[in-house]
């Protein structure tokens, strides 16, 4: 069985591939940082109710910038936990949505994120 960080992985990428082939270009420029952390949790929870992969395509046409800055946040989860080689979360249960994995550290991340750094969640932008 993989682990949570090969299971992170492999859908950040499929996710990736999904918002670029449905926007139809690369993924909309990074520009001044004005996503606060609520909503890219709502963003995530909004996610994991995308059942099928065709449902994950309309958040993404909805909107690309939130979806940029998500890929982005879970892209540097993904990492750091790579280079501690560290599990980011263990999951024990199968997540039938096309993204749960991705979804579920998302929420994970940025509710640790206001449980333990309030200041930050406040001031916080992507």
């Amino acid at each position: 069985m993989s682990s949570t960080n090969d299971k992170l992985a492999a859908e950040l990428s499929e996710f990736r591939v999904l918002a670029e082939s449905t926007l139809g270009y690369s993924m909309p420029p990074r520009g001044e940082p004005k996503i606060s952390p609520q909503s890219l949790l709502d963003y995530a929870e909004d996610l994991s109710l995308c059942v099928t992969e065709s449902e994950a395509q309309s958040q993404i046409e909805r909107n690309p910038e939130m979806t940029r800055a998500f890929l982005e946040y879970l892209g540097d989860w993904a990492r750091l936990a790579g280079a501690q080689n560290e599990e980011i979360l263990p999951i024990s249960q199968t997540i039938a949505v096309p993204f749960g994995v991705l979804s579920c550290v998302g929420c994970f991340a940025l509710e640790y994120m206001r449980d333990t750094r309030p200041q930050e969640w406040k001031d916080a932008r992507f």
